[in-house]
């Protein structure tokens, strides 16, 4: 799959990838290329690449170091972002990894065929964070004709292409092999391997297309870049937390994000970045329920909405959502109190891998006796509801009846999380 990627409707959150397309040959020719930075040094970014842990067997060639100035020299600022925006992916593609008992790297292939651009397209139509083609999408039950473009979907098109690369180690019993089959087609593969009678990748390696070719070594020098980028000063740029933190949530059919940001006072373009497979906005699609991304201090807002405006009460249309404008998020401290690993330590507290990996800045998967480890939670507001008197009035209806028929045949829980209060004015 030839990628020349299109940028993403929000430039602010989607990281260039030309840099890669346009070095100058020279500045990879020689091994003894002289960079103003001085925080290259040739004999520790080898030494650092060869003793990386790595589902892939891991080699320093100049392919590889290549890709690694690519990223901490050249194209510094860039991959800066790129860190910072994996907060808001790689947790979702580690809950599909787990799901189907994969090795966690993986999640850096969609730096190798994205840069985590969901909207990325290539010029032969792969199109998402995991560049699916159409045959491959609905061969894996991808949708990618109606309302929603789901290899633009985040979870949906990981659960796919991990499902697909899972398909390939079954067929190849090899990582290399699989990843090579998943850029040109494991028929090809297959052949190169048959003609050449060779069984490893980088045995074949140099009779892969070009693009293959460098598939292994881009994803070796992305997780060198991810495990030693503060070895090269260099600092992620962080999105807000809004974007970092969030959950899965089913949606009231008929509801636009224009609706769901004004009930819950977010942007609707916060939820739009959020939800980019949607073609169009939800409101217009004939369904019972669809699922969409939202920041996960507010999916219990939602919930307790939801269920307020499911009352069978007819004063339901007076009620308007009233959301104050606060800073929810604080830092969480943990430490460390045995023996165990981040993915151990993650696994326990519910957390994501990558976002702590990020957070604290970590190069090493092994966690030490007392070592304090941060992570971000979200303190609840309560949700509001204004009575609008001017309406009430002009249907006569009796505010004593609205805030009965509020609480009579209700779930009272539900109201422990909810304020209401009468707006005499009216709007």
């Amino acid at each position: 799959m030839n990628k020349h990627f299109a940028m993403g409707r929000l430039a602010d959150y989607c990281i260039p990838i030309i840099f890669f397309l346009f070095l100058p040959i020279g500045v990879f020719a020689s091994d003894n290329y002289i960079t103003p930075d001085e925080s290259y040094r040739r004999d520790l970014v080898k030494t650092r690449v060869e003793s990386m842990p790595c589902f892939v067997r891991t080699r320093f060639n100049a392919d590889i170091e290549k890709h690694i100035r690519a990223f901490v020299l050249l194209a510094k600022n860039n991959s800066e972002r790129l860190l910072g925006k994996s907060t808001i992916y790689f947790h979702i593609i580690e809950d599909e990894i787990n799901k189907l008992g994969l090795p966690d790297d993986l999640k850096y292939l969609t730096i190798v065929e994205s840069m985590l651009d969901p909207h990325a397209v290539s010029n032969v139509g792969a199109k998402g964070m995991w560049q699916l083609m159409p045959f491959l999408a609905e061969e894996y039950d991808i949708s990618y004709t109606g309302i929603e473009d789901e290899r633009v979907n985040v979870a949906r098109s990981s659960a796919a292409g991990l499902t697909y690369l899972k398909d390939l180690y079954t067929r190849f019993g090899n990582w290399e092999l699989a990843l090579a089959g998943y850029n040109c087609g494991p028929n090809r593969v297959r052949k190169i391997l048959r003609q050449s009678g060779k069984k490893t990748y980088w045995e074949i390696r140099h009779l892969l297309p070009k693009q293959t070719r460098e598939f292994v070594p881009k994803l070796i020098a992305a997780k060198y870049l991810f495990h030693f980028y503060q070895q090269h000063g260099m600092k992620p740029q962080f999105p807000q937390m809004d974007l970092q933190l969030t959950t899965r949530v089913k949606i009231l059919p008929g509801l636009s994000f224009k609706e769901i940001g004004k009930i819950l006072g977010v942007d609707p373009e916060l939820l739009r970045l959020l939800n980019p497979s949607f073609r169009i906005d939800p409101k217009h699609q004939d369904y019972s329920e669809v699922e969409i991304t939202l920041p996960t201090r507010l999916v219990s807002t939602y919930k307790r909405h939801r269920q307020f405006m499911a009352i069978e009460s007819k004063v339901n249309k007076y009620f308007f959502p009233e959301i104050e404008t606060i800073n929810p998020y604080y830092r969480v401290k943990y430490v460390v109190d045995e023996d165990i690993s981040l993915y151990q330590f993650c696994a326990r507290h519910g957390l994501s891998v990558g976002q702590i990996w990020m957070w604290n800045g970590l190069h090493s998967s092994d966690l030490i006796l007392g070592q304090e480890i941060f992570a971000y939670n979200f303190e609840e507001y309560r949700l509001k509801y204004r009575i609008n008197k001017d309406l009430v009035s002009i249907d006569s209806i009796n505010i004593d009846e609205i805030e009965w028929n509020m609480i009579a045949g209700s779930d009272q829980d539900l109201f422990k999380n909810i304020d209401v209060k009468i707006d005499l004015k009216g709007e």
